[in-house]
């Protein structure tokens, strides 16, 4: 799990800041908040679903395929949730807003999913 944070937190430094730079320079005034709290979401949740699976995993690893979808359908669920909530506040710049959101999903997900295959083909 030590190794999962510490690769985790590198993976998001670097996004950050190529989200940072991006945002400066691409990115509308009104919308660049909403971009940040995306990528700050999937930040934040990625991280306690994925410690969760890896644990789960690590437990019972014939269960593991399971526990990544369940994990992967927990997240999108989350994530709908929290876009239904805040995508009226950016209604005026939508295509930003839920390009950055799927953007996000895509990017963490992605990540999590990878580290938890490669780390089982690893104990194989």
């Amino acid at each position: 799990m030590k190794d999962f944070s510490k690769k985790y937190l590198i993976y998001s430094i670097i996004t950050f800041v190529i989200l940072v730079i991006s945002v400066i320079y691409l990115i509308p005034e009104d919308v660049k908040t909403g971009v940040l709290l995306n990528f700050l979401f999937f930040f934040v949740i990625t991280y306690p679903i994925a410690l969760v699976v890896l644990y789960f995993t690590q437990k019972t690893p014939q269960q593991a395929p399971s526990i990544i979808m369940a994990s992967t359908f927990l997240k999108i669920v989350i994530s709908c949730i929290y876009f239904f909530f805040v995508f009226k506040q950016f209604s005026d710049y939508l295509y930003y807003f839920a390009g950055s959101f799927f953007i996000g999903y895509i990017i963490f997900t992605t990540f999590e999913v990878l580290f938890i295959v490669r780390k089982l083909n690893k104990k194989q």
